[in-house]
C-alpha cells in the first residue's frame, strides 16, 4: 500500500487487520521557479485551495478581526462559495482587508504565493483534515518559500515542524491570528523560515 499519511495507514490497518507492507509518500508539487520574482508583497496572508467547510477558511476570515492592519488573499472556490465568504467578511468587518479572488489559472498561483508573506492552512479537526489529508497547498507554500500558519493536526505535523510553521488549535480564529502574527512580526525570523521552507520542499 502507498498512502499519503500515516493516519491513513493506521486507519486501513484498523479496518483490514494489518494489511502490510505499507509506505507513506506525502503529496508534493513542482518546485517554484527560482528566477520568479514576486515584485513586492501584496498580502500578509494567503490561502490557496478549495473552500470545503473542513478546510477552515471561515475561521481564517474571522481571524482577521484579531489581525488589525494585516491583509488576506484567498485563491479558490466557486462563485457561490466566494459570495458566502464575502458576506462573512463583511459581517465581521474585515472585508476591506480580504481579497477573495475565486479560482485563478494554475500558472498564476505561484506568483500570488511569491507576493504574500505567509501561507495558511486552517483545517478543522475533521476526520479528513486530522488524519487523511496531505494538502497540496502546504507543498506549494513551501516550494514558494512561504512559512506556514497551520492548524495543529497530526496530518499537518507529519510534514510541517517549527522550523517552517507556527501552529494553532483548529477552529479558533483568535489562536490562528496569534500564530500568524508570530510569523509576521519578526521579519528576520520570517526570512530565515522562508529559506527553511524552500529547503524542506526540495
Amino acid at each position: 500500500l502507498v498512502c499519503i499519511t500515516h493516519g491513513l495507514v493506521d486507519a486501513l490497518n484498523e479496518r483490514y487487520l494489518m494489511l502490510q507492507p505499507a509506505v507513506v509518500a506525502p503529496d508534493g508539487c513542482d518546485l517554484a521557479s527560482p528566477h520568479l520574482e514576486g515584485g513586492g508583497f501584496e498580502a500578509d496572508l494567503i490561502y490557496a485551495g478549495s473552500l470545503h467547510p473542513w478546510k477552515g477558511v471561515e475561521t481564517l476570515v474571522k481571524a482577521m478581526v484579531y489581525l488589525p492592519g494585516r491583509s488576506l488573499k484567498v485563491l479558490g472556490g466557486s462563485a457561490e462559495e466566494i459570495g458566502r465568504l464575502k458576506l462573512l467578511a463583511r459581517s465581521w468587518g474585515v472585508d476591506d482587508r480580504c481579497e477573495l479572488l475565486g479560482r485563478v489559472p494554475a500558472k498564476e498561483v505561484e506568483l500570488h504565493l511569491k507576493r504574500a508573506r505567509v501561507g495558511v492552512v486552517p483545517n478543522h479537526a475533521h476526520a479528513i483534515g486530522t488524519r487523511f489529508t496531505s494538502p497540496l497547498k502546504v507543498f506549494e507554500y513551501l516550494a514558494a518559500g512561504r512559512p506556514v500558519a497551520a492548524s495543529d493536526l497530526p496530518s499537518l505535523r507529519e510534514v510541517l515542524d517549527d522550523s517552517v510553521a507556527r501552529f494553532a488549535p483548529p477552529g479558533s480564529p483568535r489562536s490562528l491570528a496569534v500564530a500568524a502574527e508570530k510569523l509576521l512580526k519578526d521579519e528576520a525570523k520570517l526570512a530565515q523560515m522562508s529559506q527553511a521552507a524552500r529547503r524542506l520542499a526540495e
